[in-house]
């Protein structure tokens, strides 16, 4: 979306291909920039229906050149039916998608992961990493995942209106954007969360984000008794107004092909407290720490409490920009690739 908005709509236009026929966060926007909203059922429920839809409305929409795949797995199916006719881009993001999975499961994944990269014209990368995982040997381009870096920017006034809309008075708010998937380890966040509440009675933990996993994670919270200081505020708009109320970045996930919220926590000058499934390379400034799960909740706990918040929060803003993550520079990177395909 952050390359969708800054792309010039008169020369590409993007169409999303999704898998829930339910009304979903970006479906306005995405029309009001003269998108439109393509749906095929899951390859994982239906990988005949998946191909046929693919192929349906590639057929029925020739001005559709290019298909950009951020799904291996859909990717693989996708690619398979597209042809020639079609420019087929493969974007890795991520560094592990077997880690649970055995046997003929196993297998197949990596099939596809091995078929997606094979069969692309080109291949992305959101980092290093990312592309070794996927494309292996085959040539990649690493492509920052650029952010709307300006509105990421701190604001004091808007940290003091949304602290008090979110009732948090001068307690130190700890915040987590993420989905509620396996992978973002909330679990182990909450654990993180319940040791901070024993060593320091005012702190919050907003958790911004929806997923399959989010009342399992609102049962944790109500299990370990931190209810009433745990803020489950949804899919939101106002990611940047958060990040500013905020105080510590907490991203205890198991594995990321990069972890672009991270860099959006650092446009906004927060200090990061991330694991390291996440790769050194999204620390594009001096506000992340790295920790390793196997040091438990506890370790974590008190990390967050030795963390010295910035002084100058906006100055990380120029930071960001210098590392290459501004939306505007993804999108022009985009938009030559695309054009020149």
């Amino acid at each position: 979306m952050n390359a969708y908005r800054n792309i010039d709509r008169t020369k590409v236009q993007f169409d999303f291909l999704v898998f829930n026929k339910e009304p979903a966060h970006f479906d306005d926007e995405i029309r009001g920039l003269g998108g439109r909203i393509f749906y095929a059922p899951p390859w994982r429920r239906d990988a005949f229906g998946y191909k046929k839809a693919v192929k349906k409305i590639l057929v029925e929409n020739p001005e559709i050149k290019i298909v950009h795949a951020h799904d291996p797995f859909g990717g693989a199916f996708a690619f398979k039916v597209a042809g020639k006719r079609i420019f087929k881009i493969a974007h890795s993001h991520n560094t592990d998608y077997v880690r649970s999975r055995k046997g003929f499961k196993k297998f197949v994944i990596e099939y596809l992961l091995e078929r997606f990269t094979r069969i692309a014209d080109f291949r992305l990368a959101c980092s290093e990493n990312a592309g070794k995982y996927i494309h292996g040997k085959n040539k990649f381009k690493v492509v920052n995942n650029g952010v709307d870096v300006k509105k990421l920017e701190f604001n004091r006034n808007v940290r003091d209106k949304v602290r008090k809309e979110l009732g948090l008075g001068d307690d130190l708010t700890i915040i987590d954007v993420a989905r509620f998937v396996g992978q973002k380890n909330h679990c182990f966040l909450i654990h993180i969360f319940s040791e901070l509440c024993k060593l320091k009675k005012n702190c919050r933990l907003l958790l911004v984000g929806e997923g399959p996993l989010e009342q399992e994670i609102k049962s944790k919270v109500s299990d370990l008794g931190v209810g009433d200081r745990v803020l489950f505020l949804g899919a939101r708009d106002d990611i940047p107004q958060l990040l500013s109320a905020g105080d510590v970045f907490c991203m205890p996930s198991l594995y990321e092909g990069l972890g672009i919220v991270l860099i959006e926590a650092q446009a906004s000058g927060l200090c990061c407290l991330t694991s390291t499934g996440v790769p050194s390379a999204a620390a594009v400034t001096d506000l992340v720490e790295f920790v390793d799960l196997q040091q438990g909740a506890k370790a974590w706990a008190e990390k967050i409490l030795q963390v010295k918040l910035a002084e100058d929060r906006k100055k990380y803003n120029d930071d960001v920009i210098a590392a290459g993550y501004d939306a505007k520079d993804t999108a022009a990177y985009l938009q030559g690739l695309y054009l020149g395909s």
